[in-house]
Order: structure tokens, then C-alpha cells, then sequence
């Protein structure tokens, strides 16, 4: 198995017992939390975190809260903590001239405010966003502002193993394994009704446009508005009205892995297709890795990937 690390503050943290990585498409910014029975020295919250594997880095970011908590066999630390997109992502929706723009590309403004709060930030190969007429934040906060323009255009935000954060087209490649059920620990497929709609209306001043999923029997009246807050294109309405249906009906499969690798040194991701062969389930096809839960203890290591459709994603 690869040697697993953690830095905190800059100095190495050996005492750990338990750790644990998520990565989700939706949520952008990883998640991790480690514990040990020793103290890290002098850590305090906000400050800076690493885990690497196999001397490769693999999760970075600031810790958001500190455990203590009292067992029976002894106090037990736990830090918890995202990567650094998670304080453009915490941001509230305000008035700040900061956050409005006129006439700026998508690309713009996500280097803007990137810097503004100090987040590592890169582009995607071949990436050439358009320019968002108005900028202007109302009831959504700037990240969620930029998050649905993205979608607009046919982009995603996804993490680096460093922590920042990327404006990338949603084209992944395809990772050279194909996963059969054979050899799983667990393999599971839901279908969620529950953020399904049956008719996806995009609004932008007096234009209208509406997509149904077919797949909600007639009767049933669940609408979902897409509100744009600016003049927005037939085309960017009917992408996102589609991307949220593609969301919406989904259907996911969640597989338990032991170990965390598909490959020596090569630990699990998300945004990389793989083939998965799951005859039970009538599913053989290549599947868009959309979150990755990773976790090592003393006894075992284990890996939770959710595998969705991949033009949920764009």
C-alpha cells in the first residue's frame, strides 16, 4: 500500500489514526478530516493542510474546526477542514463593487475573484469563455453566481490536488481499468425522485423556455425555474435547463472498494471516466467518476466512488 502523509502548518503530522478525503463534483471543494490520540502542535483553524500518497499530493486546503473529544480509551483530536476555494465558496451574496462586473468574460472574472481571496486558481487546456454581459450578485452569492454562469457556457469548477481551484471544460479521460462487480465489496444503484422535475423552465427578462423530462409520469407537476438575471441567449437557457434535468433524473452507482488505488501509486479521482461492467444491474458502459470518499484507518483502507452519466456534468 502507499505511504500516506500529512502536513499541517508545515510540519508533518505522524501521530494520525484515521483519515478521510471526499471529492464531489457539485461540491468543488474537497473535504478531509484526520484524528489522532496526539495533538498536532500549535494547529489552529485556517491554517494550512496536505495530504499527500505515495509522496504525490492529493488533497490541500485550511482546517474549518478542531474536536476534542473524551473516550474511554483517551482524548482523541479531529481536525476537519476543505481546500481553499471553501472561503470563495463561504462568501455571502453582497454589494460590494468588487462583485459586479460589466461586459467581462466568465474567465475574467474567475481570476478576480480567485485573487481576491487569495485561491489558488488555473484554466483548463482550451478553455474560452464568453463575456457575461452583467455580473451583478442578488439573492446569489458570488460563487454561486459564477457557478451557474459556468454551467451557461458548458464549464465546471473542479478542485487540483493542490487545493486550487479549475475552470475546465466537463470532457474527462477515460482511466485505463475497467471495474466489474465481481470485484467489488458493494455495489448499489439509486434512482432519486426526489431532485427530479418534471418540467425545467428558464426565464431571462420576457423569454421563456421550457424542457420536460419525459420520464415523470403525466400528472405529476414538479417544476424547477432556472432565473437568469441578465439577458441571456436561447442557447445558454436551453443548456441549462437540460443540465438541470440531466441532474435531476440520474441515475447513480455507488461502488465500495477496498484499497484506495486503481493502480499502483495511483490513487482514485473524480472527473475521469471508467468502464464499469455490472451485468446484475444491466450496466456496461463507461460511467463519469462524480465523487470520490477515501479513508484509511488502522485495520483497513477503503474507497466509495459515485458513478453518474457523463453529460450530467455538461
Amino acid at each position: 500500500m502507499s505511504e500516506i502523509s500529512i502536513t499541517v502548518n508545515g510540519a508533518g503530522y505522524t501521530g494520525w489514526t484515521q483519515v478521510y478525503v471526499r471529492k464531489n463534483l457539485q461540491e468543488v471543494a474537497h473535504s478531509f478530516n484526520f484524528s489522532g490520540s496526539a495533538p498536532a502542535s500549535d494547529v489552529l483553524r485556517h491554517q494550512d493542510v496536505q495530504i499527500t500518497i505515495a509522496g504525490e499530493a492529493y488533497s490541500a486546503g485550511r482546517i474549518d474546526s478542531i474536536t476534542r473529544q473524551l473516550k474511554p480509551g483517551g482524548m482523541v483530536h479531529r481536525y476537519t477542514g476543505r481546500s481553499y476555494v471553501r472561503d470563495l465558496i463561504d462568501a455571502s451574496a453582497t454589494t460590494d463593487a468588487n462583485f459586479n462586473f460589466e461586459n467581462k468574460s466568465l474567465g475574467w472574472i474567475f481570476r478576480r475573484l480567485c485573487a481576491l481571496y487569495s485561491v489558488p486558481y488555473t484554466e483548463g487546456a482550451g478553455v474560452a469563455t464568453r463575456v457575461v454581459p452583467q455580473f451583478v450578485l442578488a439573492a446569489e452569492s458570488p460563487w454561486e453566481k459564477m457557478v451557474n454562469e459556468a454551467l451557461a457556457q458548458g464549464l465546471i469548477f473542479t478542485s487540483d490536488n493542490e487545493g486550487g481551484v479549475i475552470l475546465e471544460k466537463a470532457n474527462p479521460a477515460t482511466l485505463p481499468v475497467t471495474i466489474d462487480e465481481a470485484g467489488v465489496m458493494d455495489i448499489s444503484e439509486t434512482a432519486d425522485g426526489s431532485k427530479q422535475s418534471s418540467v425545467y423552465v428558464s426565464y431571462s427578462g420576457e423569454q421563456k423556455i421550457e424542457v420536460f423530462d419525459r420520464s415523470v409520469p403525466k400528472g405529476v407537476h414538479r417544476p424547477m425555474d432556472v432565473v437568469f438575471d441578465r439577458e441571456a441567449a436561447p442557447g445558454e437557457m436551453r443548456r441549462r435547463a437540460e443540465t438541470e434535468m440531466k441532474r435531476g433524473r440520474s441515475v447513480k452507482y455507488t461502488l465500495t472498494l477496498g484499497g484506495w488505488e486503481y493502480a499502483p501509486g495511483r490513487p482514485w479521482d473524480v472527473n475521469y471516466r471508467v468502464n464499469l461492467n455490472a451485468p446484475t444491474f444491466g450496466a456496461k458502459t463507461a460511467l463519469l467518476i462524480s465523487q470520490v470518499e477515501l479513508s484509511c484507518d488502522a485495520f483497513r483502507r477503503r474507497a466509495v466512488l459515485t458513478l453518474e452519466e457523463p453529460d450530467v456534468y455538461g
